[in-house]
């Protein structure tokens, strides 16, 4: 099992990346920042899970430092200014009904393409198709097979979580210089989980 010190180092360092990523964020897209600021930042913790990655729901912006982690300060400010999207374009006022989860995805279908043709950095696994490219969030929504919100999703989760149970089982997580190491060479589907598993082991 993860021991809460290794655990501790671990959230050190991806706090760290976040507040230096946030930083930068003001010299390299400064439009961002601009509506970055007004965020209220709340670190998630395993007593506090709001997202495994990072979410917004236009007053506050909420981080897991483990997941942070796992990624660059580039990709990171990527993560943010897909935030600062997110709220330019009202996601939260446009849900309407729909289903969270789905809409999510919808949202992002939208709003990556944006950041892509704009060369900002995002992390490998950011949700981009190009059938999707150019098209509004609910048109997108529509466009989606009913199986995608329900009974398929969480069975894309269950077989997630089995591959990541099975991939770090004996995973033991280093201090900074070897730990950033290892992530590099680590499949980055583990990477991405291992949110999940620490929180879990801890």
């Amino acid at each position: 099992n993860l021991s809460h010190k290794k655990y501790a180092e671990t959230v050190a360092l991806g706090c760290k990346i976040f507040e230096r990523s946030k930083a930068l964020l003001h010299g390299e897209y400064p439009f961002f920042a601009s509506i970055q600021v007004g965020l209220k930042t709340v670190v998630c913790t395993p007593d506090n899970p709001v997202t495994e990655t990072m979410a917004t729901d236009g007053k506050h912006l909420w981080y897991n430092p483990i997941w942070v982690a796992t990624q660059t300060r580039e990709e990171i400010m990527g993560v943010l200014c897909h935030e600062v999207l997110h709220i330019t374009q009202h996601h939260n006022l446009r849900k309407e009904n729909r289903t969270h989860g789905k809409w999510n995805y919808a949202c992002d279908y939208a709003i990556n393409p944006i950041l892509k043709d704009a060369d900002i950095p995002l992390p490998e696994e950011a949700l981009i198709d190009e059938k999707y490219s150019g098209k509004a969030a609910e048109t997108i929504y529509n466009l989606f097979p009913k199986e995608k919100e329900g009974k398929e999703l969480e069975k894309t989760k269950k077989e997630e979580r089995e591959y990541v149970q099975t991939q770090l089982s004996d995973v033991v997580l280093r201090p900074e210089s070897t730990f950033k190491t290892f992530l590099k060479n680590t499949d980055k589907k583990v990477k991405l989980k291992k949110v999940k598993d620490i929180r879990n082991k801890v």
